[in-house]
């Protein structure tokens, strides 16, 4: 297991304005910390969802305003090991952020110096939508699949039926991304799925954690919100209406035990 991060309860850091707070919770907490970021805003600070999906930093837009927010992209993989205890479950890790309307920003090229000073392995982009959606493609496609099936890369990715889904997956996150005038790599099918084939076999997505432990998952804002993009611009996703409708029973975490009967014959 790689690097693990507790939090620190007793840290006060509301004394002053931040240059660029990330916010880095689930989907499904983000009311809550958003509130808690309002307090370190100042003229220039830029805050930086990392969360999963498309459409966090829009979202945002309305509650922060639109100079307060940035575009950003977290590429790693870890789960919660306990309460306020984040640990990295895979070897990549990779921050991609920028401006959400493409131009070069001061504070943009300030945090980047930081994270660089930092050690931390980062770009500031000026397409920050396109990797976004590289990496919907991605995410969309891998934590719905092994959501649905409760299983690690290693026991799916042999399998040429399972691995047909991911295949499925790809191509349908694409094609939406292309119908909505998204200039994604032309072989972004084919890089996601080799990527995809050299995970570690032990790693899952956290949005199949999430689904074994009975919490709250982010289905709305991947496989969800996938199903709405195709409506929206007439792209069929069969592939994913199928996994949303499996999963979203699941969505607000373990529904209650349902007694089932067994008619006698």
């Amino acid at each position: 297991m790689g690097l693990c991060v507790r939090y620190w309860p007793k840290a006060d850091i509301s004394c002053c304005a931040q240059q660029c707070p990330l916010l880095g919770v689930k989907r499904t907490w983000r009311f809550q910390s958003v509130m808690s970021v309002r307090p370190l805003m100042g003229p220039t600070t830029a805050v930086i969802p990392l969360q999963n999906g498309i459409d966090a930093s829009e979202r945002l837009i309305p509650i922060l305003g639109k100079d307060a927010v940035m575009g950003g992209v977290a590429q790693m993989s870890a789960t919660v090991a306990e309460p306020g205890v984040i640990c990295q479950t895979g070897t990549f890790m990779r921050l991609v952020f920028g401006e959400l309307d493409g131009r070069p920003s001061q504070r943009g090229a300030a945090f980047h110096a930081l994270c660089r000073g930092a050690g931390f392995d980062s770009t500031n982009t000026n397409e920050i939508i396109v990797a976004l959606w590289e990496k919907f493609v991605l995410l969309a496609a891998n934590s719905s699949v092994s959501a649905l099936t409760r299983l690690p890369f290693g026991k799916l990715r042999d399998d040429p039926d399972v691995f047909a889904l991911f295949e499925k997956t790809t191509a349908e996150v694409a094609a939406v991304g292309r119908a909505r005038g998204i200039r994604l790599p032309a072989d972004i099918e084919a890089r996601t799925l080799q990527i995809i084939r050299n995970f570690p076999p032990e790693m899952m997505p956290s949005m199949a954690v999430d689904l074994l432990r009975g919490n709250r998952l982010e289905l709305p804002w991947l496989a969800g919100k996938m199903v709405a993009l195709g409506r929206e611009v007439g792209v069929p996703t069969p592939t994913f209406d199928v996994m949303y409708a499996a999963l979203k029973p699941y969505a607000n975490g373990a529904p209650a035990s349902a007694q089932v009967g067994i008619a006698e014959r």
